[in-house]
């Protein structure tokens, strides 16, 4: 069974259920789950990405929305 956790950002660009950060075997995935404004990783767009140790992953906006850096 998968643990599954929530990370609330209170900004009104991002959705309600926005995206997804998978993890499998040691390899993390971003995925957009048809949200009104995006997901960007590394200022693209994305619907599926891998992401990882650098990665910047933003909500709403490539430039100016909420981030998360990926860290070690």
């Amino acid at each position: 069974m998968t643990a599954v956790r929530y990370i609330v950002i209170d900004d009104a660009r991002v959705s309600w259920h926005h995206a997804v950060l998978h993890a499998e075997a040691g390899h993390w995935t971003i995925e957009d789950e048809d949200s009104k404004n995006g997901t960007y990783a590394d200022r693209c767009r994305v619907r599926t990405r891998g992401v990882g140790p650098g990665s910047v992953i933003r909500f709403g906006n490539p430039a100016s929305g909420p981030r998360r850096s990926c860290r070690p």
